[in-house]
């Protein structure tokens, strides 16, 4: 299990008095425990802060500053700049792939959503996504469907790709910019899912805020679709609920 309360705490501290520093006050300590409380991925996102902090530490006093870290941008900023240098070292080539991943994982209101992994990659696989889409969400396949216009091909990025996105993904969860964890359900058994490690990568990370507002309509419309195929699930899957030229 992740580290929490007191032994979070001294993950913070120890490696920095292994190497004869400390912290400036407790005070510091506080904050960025703080700032990552309640989330799956505390431990990485100290992890990000305090090396940037070491990189600027105070060799003469020995100490950890504040000044370093509000210079940082606390363990937000630390964790923005993670992020992009991951991006640069995934490739520009498969930026698409990780903005695919990304606006999948935010939710229409700009939170972070929670999605399956198997339900997170689907999006890039099949080769005749009309109709692979109106198949698994509930839409008929037919000309009155809303997955064959322009929005269609914002919501599904080029075919064929669903193994390297499967990569992609791994890198992201690697480098801790995405937590995936398991789930057991009675009716299903264990699930995986996977979600952005925290909040403020949305407010934060300049890119991902890019890719927040260039995609607000499809970003709406996702979540009807899929507010669309658990009514459609729930309701035994009848044609009723399939969306129609009218429904759309």
């Amino acid at each position: 299990d992740a580290p929490t309360g007191t032994a979070l705490r001294r993950a913070v501290n120890q490696p920095a008095l292994r190497c004869g520093y400390r912290f400036e006050d407790d005070e510091l300590v506080d904050e960025m425990l703080a700032e990552v409380e309640g989330e799956r991925g505390a431990l990485p996102m100290l992890a990000f802060a305090a090396a940037q902090v070491w990189e600027r530490r105070d060799a003469d006093s020995g100490h950890l500053t504040r000044q370093a870290y509000d210079n940082i941008g606390g363990v937000a900023g630390a964790l923005t700049r993670h992020a992009e240098a991951t991006v640069d070292r995934i490739g520009v080539e498969r930026i698409p792939i990780v903005r695919e991943l990304f606006r999948n994982l935010v939710t229409a209101e700009g939170t972070r959503a929670v999605r399956e992994w198997d339900e997170l990659l689907s999006v890039f696989e099949g080769s005749a996504l009309p109709s692979v889409a109106s198949k698994e969400l509930g839409v008929k396949d037919q000309h009155s469907s809303p997955l064959t216009s322009e929005r269609s091909e914002r919501l599904h990025p080029s075919p064929d790709r669903g193994g390297e996105a499967a990569e992609v993904l791994r890198e992201l969860i690697d480098a801790r910019l995405l937590t995936s964890y398991e789930v057991k359900e009675e009716d299903r058994g264990p699930t995986r899912r996977v979600e952005i490690i925290h909040e403020s990568l949305l407010a934060n990370w300049p890119r991902l805020v890019r890719w927040q507002t260039q995609d607000a309509d499809a970003a709406q419309l996702r979540g009807q679709l899929r507010q669309a195929a658990r009514t459609w699930d729930e309701q035994g899957r009848s044609d009723d609920t399939l969306w129609t030229g009218s429904a759309y």
